[in-house]
């Protein structure tokens, strides 16, 4: 009994249960849901690093965008900065800038300075150094 009870209402193809077109207002629903969930999706992922090398020996201006490898046209606050020439370098004209994390090794000693009053903050990354580099600040 319960066989033929589920068996009428079987679905016998596409004519059997036509579907209903949706109506304009309802593809704008759908649509703006698709474009929230978009939204939503990229939001929920943050930028990725990008990491730079410092490529000077000696000294150079931190905001000169080919001191840095690959070229540092757009700061960002999740850039990982590395400089690790192994010789005293200094960087000048250090801004008011947040970065990711900054890497000094190879031995280098790192002076950064700046005119004025600029803080160079560092994300929940820390200053690293080896054993043998340190960092200096001055005004």
């Amino acid at each position: 009994m319960l066989w033929r009870f589920l068996t009428a209402f079987r679905d016998t193809g596409p004519a059997a249960c036509p579907r209903a077109p949706l109506r304009p207002r309802s593809r704008l629903h759908v649509a703006c849901a698709m474009a929230m969930a978009l939204v939503a999706t990229l939001a929920a992922h943050p930028a990725l690093a990008v990491t730079y090398l410092w490529n000077v020996n000696g000294s150079g201006d931190f905001q000169q965008a080919a001191n840095w490898s690959p070229t540092r046209t757009t700061p960002a606050a999740t850039d990982v900065l590395i400089i690790d020439k192994g010789v005293p370098v200094t960087l000048s004209n250090v801004p008011t800038q947040t970065i990711a994390q900054v890497l000094i090794t190879s031995g280098t000693n790192c002076t950064l300075t700046s005119t004025g009053a600029h803080a160079l903050t560092i994300g929940a990354a820390p200053v690293r150094t080896s054993t043998c580099s340190s960092v200096a600040r001055s005004r």
